[in-house]
């Protein structure tokens, strides 16, 4: 079919345009004699009647122009210039619709030529100028756009590369990559920014991960013996479990990633240290113990001043304890041993070295002035510390856990004390020095003398305690027992003739305060032997109180038969017996004396409960009802005349008859024997019938 005139017209016109477009498009690929081949007889009748007459205007003023800047712009990238070059070795240009094309316009390389179709319905022709040739030119290898993609990031490799060569101190860094192997399995969206994703951002992401890592010199020494390739190589594994990961392998640093890429960033916080090769300890492990070493000193020199020991060590077998804990444990073994348990340990043996007592004991104890860390998993706390082959060693379990029970583990309990007692006790002794020192002052005070003093055989005592009971023995001693003796002598010593006794019996002005093992004794008991008091007490130490309220004044010895008590009952009622005499005085009109024979006649023979009252007995009970009989009896003038002559001696006897084989009936009675007036009674009691004795008949 031919082509009408008004057609043929408008192509004519439009020929300069589109030699034009022709020359920009030998310019841009370098190579002359492009030509654009449109067979007119076949395209014509496919087009509609508006599009037929400016068909030329159409194909050589819009088309032709809009391709050849796409040609332009796309050939100025060297690679993308060769590769067209390659693909279009006729020449030529071909343009034709397609009424089976989906989209308006499409270009494809094809035998040589570069075919520009379109659909029949022409519009949209500017789409030409931004077509993606690179993704249509047909290469050898890597598609164009992979390859461009490539070099586009090359000087961002070459960046990356100069901060690992920097970190690692070695500038000849290269990065290797299947990339036919890889391409063909990605996504195409990730095909054509392969640069990308390797170089500006994988690359980037591990370059900061070396350059932060890399700054521990441990860590860099390490990472360089392992990787004495340097090399880098990019690896696609579906099979890993995570988006990428690092590994070392035959001198290199391998990257791998899933088919589908995502979440790169994570090789910026990739774990590098725990896949470095090493020798004994893994890197991590040796970084953290590395990187606690300055605690680990700031510690040791606590201990120092502690003690004012300078040369304080510690030994820990790292490579044997490491393998045994569980990972989190092992990766952190620095921060456990250094920052905490030689922390808290530092802290105990500050306090309890502030005695000097225990600081003493403790550098005889640990004469090498090491500290041992190691495992036990025989132990049964988290953490035990003990004093072995004059070493301080740390102990615990395979599970590490409560290190801060080292702060406050009883050094002292551990710590060998020359001397017998154990540490424990003398700490505990001299730290109630105190309460001593007052309970001594209050006795002192009630003595009246600065010479008392209190002997306690500790080295006898404590080995018989049970350990509670021995570990507080200067409680016991100083702050308890001492006190309730304080408080009992400060109270009976207030009489002073209590006083004088207690002087004559204790000559020695000791107190010697003692164990007793009797199973029948008392808790607590007193007596009085060789010119010392003695308070003696059960191991079990119950009951210390009862110390105050024990019988001192009836305990105490004191010369002739009556007992102190007995003396300060009598002294008492001297009052009460001269009223008495008083009485009988005014109703006898003389003066009678109560004979003191009666004391040492009437004591022995009465009860205990009796002999603390004698006085009371005998002149508030006896010599009243007397008194009372004579008063009554004597008011009659004879009575009291015969009575003043049988009585001519003036003095009252008071006895007791406790001949089994006497006669006497009554409980008592009253005799007169050489001027002398005489009571005896049975026992006594039944005190009253003195008062109504007839003592008339007798007279």
């Amino acid at each position: 079919m031919s082509v009408p005139l008004s057609v043929r017209k408008n192509i004519r016109d439009a020929q300069p345009k589109c030699d034009e477009a022709l020359q920009k498009i030998n310019d841009a690929t370098g190579k002359e004699g492009w030509t654009c081949e449109v067979d007119w007889p076949t395209v014509v009748p496919q087009l509609s009647d508006s599009d037929k007459n400016r068909i030329g205007t159409i194909y050589f003023d819009d088309a032709m122009e809009y391709l050849a800047r796409n040609l332009v712009r796309t050939c100025k990238i060297e690679t993308s210039k060769e590769a067209i070059s390659e693909a279009t070795n006729n020449n030529k240009i071909v343009i034709r619709p397609n009424a089976k094309l989906k989209s308006n316009w499409t270009v494809a390389f094809a035998n040589g030529d570069i075919v520009v179709e379109h659909l029949p319905n022409i519009s949209s022709v500017s789409t030409l100028e931004y077509m993606d040739l690179v993704a249509l030119v047909p290469t050898e290898g890597l598609p164009l756009s992979v390859r461009l993609n490539l070099e586009n990031n090359n000087k961002r490799k070459d960046e990356e590369l100069e901060i690992i060569g920097t970190a690692t101190g070695h500038e000849e860094w290269i990065i290797e990559a299947d990339f036919d192997s890889i391409i063909p399995k990605l996504a195409k969206s990730d095909q054509d920014r392969i640069g990308n994703i390797y170089y500006d951002d994988a690359l980037c992401y591990l370059a900061r991960n070396i350059k932060r890592t890399l700054q521990n010199e441990t860590i860099k020494e390490a990472f360089n013996e392992a990787t004495n390739e340097h090399k880098i190589t990019f690896q696609l594994n579906d099979k890993i479990a995570q988006p990428w990961t690092i590994s070392i392998k035959d001198g290199g640093l391998i990257i791998q990633h899933k088919v589908a890429i995502s979440s790169i960033s994570t090789l910026e916080y990739f774990d590098l240290p725990t896949i470095i090769p090493s020798p004994g300890l893994p890197i991590p492990v040796r970084v953290n113990i590395e990187s606690h070493k300055k605690q680990h000193d700031e510690n040791i020199e606590t201990i120092n001043t502690a003690t004012g020991v300078e040369d304080w060590t510690t030994e820990i077998d790292f490579d044997t304890i490491v393998p045994q804990l569980e990972k989190s444990e092992a990766l952190r073994i620095g921060a456990i041993y250094y920052d905490d348990a030689l922390c808290y340990i530092a802290r105990n043996i500050k306090r309890n070295c502030a005695n000097e007592t225990t600081k003493e004991a403790f550098l005889e104890g640990v004469q090498d002035h090491k500290i041992i860390i190691r495992l036990n998993p025989k132990i049964k706390s988290p953490w035990t510390v003990k004093i072995e082959n004059n070493c301080l060693v740390l102990e615990h379990l395979k599970a590490i856990s409560s290190v801060s029970t080292l702060e406050y583990f009883d050094l002292p309990s551990i710590i060998p004390s020359p001397g017998g007692l154990p540490l424990t006790v003398r700490l505990n002794i001299e730290a109630n020095k105190k309460s001593y020192d007052d309970n001594m002052e209050i006795i002192h005070t009630a003595t009246g003398s600065e010479e008392f003093i209190v002997e306690i055989p500790f080295d006898t005592i404590v080995p018989q305690l049970a350990p509670s009971e021995a570990n507080r023995i200067g409680n016991l001693m100083y702050d308890d027992a001492l006190c309730y003796l304080a408080r009992n002598l400060k109270r009976v010593l207030a009489d002073e003739s209590v006083k004088e006794a207690f002087l004559e019996a204790v000559s020695e002005k000791k107190v010697i305060i003692n164990i007793i093992n009797d199973a029948k004794a008392p808790n607590w008991s007193m007596k009085f032997k060789d010119g010392a008091l003695h308070i003696l007490g059960k191991k079990e130490m119950n009951s210390i109180s009862q110390i105050e309220y024990l019988d001192t004044i009836g305990l105490m010895p004191v010369p002739g038969v009556l007992s102190l008590e007995a003396k300060l009952n009598i002294a008492k009622n001297q009052e009460r017996k001269a009223e008495e005499l008083e009485k009988v005085a005014k109703a006898t009109g003389n003066e009678y004396l109560l004979d003191d024979s009666v004391w040492e006649d009437i004591y022995p023979k009465i009860e205990p409960s009796d002999q603390k009252r004698i006085g009371n007995l005998v002149i508030d009970d006896a010599l009243c009802y007397l008194t009372r009989n004579i008063v009554r009896r004597c008011a009659d003038e004879m009575v009291k005349e015969a009575f003043d002559e049988i009585t001519s001696a003036r003095t009252i006897v008071f006895k007791l008859d406790k001949d089994p084989k006497s006669k006497q009936k009554e409980a008592w009675i009253i005799e007169f024997k050489d001027g002398v007036v005489v009571c005896t009674g049975k026992a006594m009691a039944s005190l009253s019938t003195l008062e109504y004795f007839d003592f008339e008949k007798l007279l």
